[in-house]
């Protein structure tokens, strides 16, 4: 029985901040209608149909092989027996197997983001606007993209950078099918200001995070599941984790988050065992078991050996459905294009054993766009340029959070329990902070730089005094709770367990100067998250002005409250 105060999951989309913005103050409605009357298709004149909004370094120019680039649109760049078709944002024909999409790219973490999110209708919905009609005849197209708590809608041409009529970046494998992601690319480019500057800050962290609208994302190593079942000494050392795992995947796949999964680089190329690729993106689209003759069971020798109980062994090793992202057998020119795909059937799906995971795959990342409330999802942001101390010094960015236990504790153990096994405990807590509870809460963080060029970040945590509302001036005696290295990338993001008891604590970032910092704290045990701006309390002016303006405060040594709750033991006076 599922306790009451268990928390549910929203019927829609995640929608952390309400604010739009017009990108480049571009409305698309008026645009499309200036178009319709002059009778012309629609160009972008914010992005210009030149080489720097592809690259700006040298390196990039030659990664990729670029020439002078000739930027067509999707019906420029039908083959010569493609001329029946017409250019679509979404395929005509929709069948279980195309999942909106089929080609080939070189971001293979943005098509991994954007199939995955193509799953779902409600976040397909509000990434892209579907207007079939003003796409095909004036080649206009607008998305909305989330980044730094603000909803852009972003208007773009369908020009897009080719070579020899092939697309440089992502291009459908047929020229007939739906030309939304690489167009959804060249809106995120734009976002980005260029292609280079989107491939080079962009990832599938940022990728689910901004198409989602700052979704919890999270990225398990799944090496700590790793099954040797061949060796029969260790059953009983891994019936407990793929067990959990199990448990993960159901409970997220159950909670509609997205599920994506990496494989390993297999060695020499081309050994991969079953036909999947070494580095390569598979999402996770169902759980059940099937019925009746599956597509293709991948079952390793190992799962035909194992000691387990028959029942445990249907648990654990139920199988998966996944698919492949991207298109195999396709090159740059068309001359060599070799496809080994069913055109009716689309990307390469398969079912595979839970068991076989743990051997195939390095990561499983996990995107919950639907899971919190929105009272559960705190977010600060600061959009001036800020000098960070290292050290921690008054001129730090400091931002404190209250933790409050809930009226049941094992409601909320029960409710975190499906997560537990994904958190990376902290081993470095200070052993004077608090003693040791059974109840741990766990706490996802998310920290967004914008700047360029990126920089490493980190933080921090403390527990401080419930009454601080205050910043720190000295570190030394506040009990450490969690030090995040920094690292370089636009998105920090982790997981932290602390006790699950009423406190307050303390984020300060590890960075240098830095512009603009979004801060995400996902828990609902989380409240009061805010950034501590005074070094001290004011003083109340009883002064004249003219005696008060070059009077400069004095900072004391040490600044120490009291806040009695409640005494035992003491008899009024009379």
């Amino acid at each position: 029985m599922t306790n009451s105060t268990t928390t549910k999951i929203e019927p829609g989309p995640l929608r952390s901040s309400q604010r739009f913005h017009r990108f480049g103050n571009q409305s698309f409605r008026r645009l499309a209608k200036r178009s319709a009357d002059i009778g012309l298709t629609f160009v972008d004149d914010q992005f210009k149909q030149n080489d720097r909004q592809i690259y700006q370094t040298s390196a990039f120019r030659s990664r990729f092989n670029i020439s002078k680039a000739v930027w067509k649109r999707p019906k420029q760049l039908l083959h010569e027996n493609d001329f029946n078709f017409e250019p679509t944002l979404l395929p005509m024909i929709k069948t279980e197997h195309n999942h909106l999409f089929v080609g080939h790219s070189p971001n293979p973490w943005l098509v991994a983001a954007a199939l995955s999110i193509s799953q779902h209708r409600s976040l397909f919905d509000q990434l892209i606007n579907v207007d079939e009609q003003n796409f095909r005849d004036h080649g206009i197209v607008r998305f909305t993209i989330w980044q730094l708590g603000v909803w852009h809608k972003i208007v773009i041409d369908d020009r897009l950078p080719s070579i020899d009529s092939e697309p440089i970046f992502t291009r459908p494998i047929w020229s007939n099918s739906s030309w939304w992601l690489p167009l959804l690319e060249k809106a995120y480019a734009k976002l980005f200001g260029s292609y280079e500057s989107m491939i080079t800050n962009g990832s599938l962290h940022s990728a689910l995070i901004d198409f989602t609208g700052g979704g919890s994302v999270e990225t398990i190593d799944l090496s700590s599941y790793h099954s040797d079942s061949g060796h029969s000494g260790h059953h009983h050392s891994n019936s407990n984790s793929d067990h959990s795992l199990w448990s993960l995947i159901s409970h997220e796949f159950q909670s509609k988050s997205l599920l994506i999964l990496k494989t390993k680089e297999f060695k020499p190329i081309g050994s991969a065992p079953f036909g999947l690729v070494s580095n390569r993106y598979y999402l996770i689209r169902n759980i059940k078991k099937p019925m009746g003759t599956l597509k293709r069971l991948l079952s390793s020798k190992s799962s035909t050996t194992t000691t387990k109980s028959s029942s445990d062994h249907q648990q654990d090793n139920l199988p998966l459905l996944i698919t492949n992202t991207i298109a195999d057998g396709v090159k740059n020119s068309k001359s060599t294009t070799t496809l080994s795909l069913n055109s009716k059937k689309g990307l390469q799906e398969f079912w595979i054993l839970l068991n076989n995971v743990p051997n195939l795959f390095d990561t499983l990342t996990i995107c919950r766009p639907y899971q919190y409330r929105k009272d559960s999802i705190h977010q600060l942001i600061v959009n001036k340029s800020f000098k960070v101390g290292v050290g921690g010094d008054s001129s730090s960015l400091q931002f404190r959070f209250d933790v409050h236990r809930p009226m049941s504790s094992s409601s909320a153990t029960n409710h975190h329990h499906h997560h537990s096994s994904t958190v990376v405990e902290s081993d470095d807590q200070d052993s004077n902070h608090q003693p040791n509870h059974d109840e741990h809460l766990h706490i996802n963080f998310n920290l967004i730089q914008k700047n360029s060029p990126i920089i490493p970040i980190g933080f921090r945590l403390y527990s401080i005094e419930m009454n601080r509302k205050f910043k720190v001036h000295q570190f030394s005696s506040l009990p450490l709770i969690k030090q995040i290295d920094p690292i370089q990338s636009r998105n920090l993001i982790t997981k932290i367990s602390i006790p699950l008891i009423n406190g307050r604590y303390l984020l300060v970032p590890i960075c240098p100067e830095i512009s603009t910092l979004l801060i995400s704290i996902y828990s609902e045990y989380v409240t009061e998250f805010r950034q501590l701006t005074m070094d001290m309390p004011r003083y109340h002016n009883h002064l004249p002005l003219l005696l008060s303006s070059w009077m400069q405060p004095i900072y004391p040594n040490a600044m120490t409250r009291v806040q009695v709750f409640g005494v035992e033991g003491l008899h009024r006076e009379k």
